[in-house]
C-alpha cells in the first residue's frame, strides 16, 4: 500500500446541504435556474455534466426564500430518502439551487474536485452510517470520510484516465439517443401510426387500408393449442425484469411445462408482448418473443400477447408499431386501476387502428427499422463494455490508497 496522506473530506471541501423544495407554483413561472432533485440524479446515476432538470427556479425564489445556487462543478450526494443507497453520483453542468436530499460537495480547485468526485464513485453509501436499515446519511458522516491526497500530478493523471473514458460513454450515449430518435423519426415517416385519425390519413396517402389490431391479430391467445404436451416439456419463462426498456431479453429461464402452465402468460416464437402495467407500458417494456426452449414461452401475467396473422401482417412489423412513443402515450390514457397499480386494458390493444400496407411493403419497413434497431444494439454493447474499462480503471486508480 502506498502511504499517502489522508485528509477528511470536511477539510478539503465545503460540504453542505439543499434546500426544501418551495410549494408554491409562482416560483417556478419563467424559472431559469435548474433546481436539482434527487429524481434529475437518479435519471442519469453518474454524470460529470448534469445540466438537464424538471423544474427551473425564478430569481424571485432565490430572493424571497433565500436559496443558495451551488456553482456548476458541484459534486451531489444523496443523503436522505430512497435514493441514498444506490450510489449516484453527479457534477453538476452549471448553476443551480439544489434540493435538500442531496448532499452538495464543492472545492474551488478543479482536479481535486475531479478528483474527490471520482474518489466518491467508489463509495459505497451504506459504509458510512452506523444504521445500514435506514436511508439516511448526516452532513458530519460525509465530513468525517477520509480522502487520500497523492501527489498533485498523480491526482491530475487518475482525473485525465477517468476524464476520457467518460467522455466517450458521454458520447456513445448520445449516439444512443441519436439512435432512438432516427428510429423513432422513420417509423412516423413510414407509417405514423398515432390513433384513428392519423391512421386513416397515412393510409389514404398510400392507397392502404385501415384496420383494428383485433382484425389482424390474436390478442392474448388461449393456451388450448398446448393443453395435450406432456407435463415435463421443457419451456422457457420469462420475467418482467428480464425485458429490458430497450426491448431486449435478458435472460431465459427453463422450466418444465407444469410448473409454469396455470398462472402464467402463454407466448410463443414470433409472438409480441407489451408490459401492462404502470410505469412499464409508459416506458415501452416489451419484445418480439423468439429462441424460446421448444418455441414455447410464459411469463408475467403483467404482459399483454399479440399474434399476428401472418397472411397479412408481418409480425416484426407488428413489434415496430407498438414500439412508437405515441402509441405507448394514447396508451396511458386509457389506464384502469388504483393509483400506481393501473393498467392498460385489453380494448385499447383491440380496437387501436394501424395502416396495413401490403405485406411485401411491410418486409421492406420492417429491414429499415431492423438497420437503426442493429446500429443501436452494437451502441448498447459498446455502453457495456466502456462501463467496464471505466470501472476497472477506477478500480485500478485508487487500488492500495489508504482509506
Amino acid at each position: 500500500m502506498i502511504n499517502y496522506p489522508t485528509k477528511k473530506l470536511g477539510e478539503i471541501a465545503e460540504v453542505g446541504a439543499g434546500n426544501s423544495a418551495p410549494q408554491d407554483k409562482k416560483y417556478f413561472l419563467g424559472g431559469t435556474i435548474p433546481f436539482f432533485r434527487t429524481a434529475d440524479v437518479g435519471k442519469v446515476h453518474f454524470s460529470t455534466d448534469l445540466s438537464e432538470t424538471n423544474d427551473f427556479l425564478n430569481k424571485e425564489a432565490i430572493e424571497n426564500l433565500h436559496l443558495k445556487v451551488w456553482p456548476k462543478n458541484t459534486i451531489l450526494f444523496p443523503k436522505s430518502g430512497a435514493s441514498t443507497f444506490l450510489n449516484h453520483r453527479v457534477i453538476i453542468g452549471a448553476d443551480g439551487v439544489v434540493a435538500s436530499h442531496l448532499a452538495t460537495i464543492f472545492t474551488k480547485d478543479n482536479i481535486l474536485q475531479k478528483y474527490i468526485f471520482y474518489f466518491l464513485t467508489t463509495i459505497d453509501a451504506k459504509t458510512l452510517t452506523a444504521d445500514q436499515g435506514y436511508p439516511s446519511l448526516r452532513i458530519s458522516d460525509l465530513q468525517r470520510l477520509k480522502i487520500p491526497l497523492p501527489p498533485i500530478n498523480i491526482q491530475k493523471q487518475i482525473v485525465e484516465r477517468l476524464d476520457k473514458i467518460a467522455e466517450a460513454q458521454k458520447l456513445n450515449d448520445k449516439l444512443i439517443q441519436k439512435a432512438d430518435e432516427l428510429f423513432q423519426s422513420l417509423l412516423h415517416k413510414e407509417l405514423n401510426p398515432v390513433g384513428p385519425a392519423d391512421a386513416k390519413a397515412m393510409a389514404g396517402k398510400k392507397n392502404w387500408e385501415v384496420k383494428k389490431l383485433k382484425e389482424v391479430c390474436e390478442i392474448n391467445p388461449s393456451k388450448n393449442e398446448i393443453k395435450n404436451l406432456p407435463a415435463d416439456t421443457i419451456v422457457s419463462f420469462l420475467a418482467m425484469a428480464d425485458v429490458s426498456e430497450n426491448a431486449e431479453i435478458d435472460s431465459l429461464q427453463e422450466r418444465k411445462l407444469s410448473a409454469v402452465k396455470n398462472g402464467f402468460t402463454f407466448f410463443r416464437n414470433g409472438d409480441v408482448i407489451v408490459a401492462k402495467i404502470t410505469p412499464c407500458f409508459e416506458n415501452g417494456k416489451g419484445a418480439f418473443i423468439k429462441n424460446m426452449k421448444n418455441g414455447i414461452g410464459f411469463g408475467s401475467t403483467e404482459f399483454h400477447v399479440l399474434r399476428a396473422n401472418l397472411e397479412i401482417l408481418h409480425n416484426q412489423f407488428l413489434y415496430y408499431l407498438v414500439s412508437d412513443k405515441k402509441f405507448r402515450k394514447v396508451g396511458a390514457r386509457f389506464m384502469t386501476g388504483s393509483a400506481g397499480q393501473q393498467r392498460v386494458p385489453t380494448h385499447y390493444l383491440e380496437n387501436f387502428k394501424i395502416p396495413l400496407p401490403p405485406i411485401e411493403t411491410q418486409k421492406q419497413i420492417v429491414e429499415k427499422l431492423s438497420a437503426v434497431q442493429e446500429y443501436k444494439k452494437r451502441l448498447l454493447e459498446q455502453k457495456a463494455q466502456l462501463k467496464e474499462l471505466f470501472d476497472s480503471a477506477l478500480h485500478n486508480a485508487f487500488r492500495g490508497l489508504p482509506r
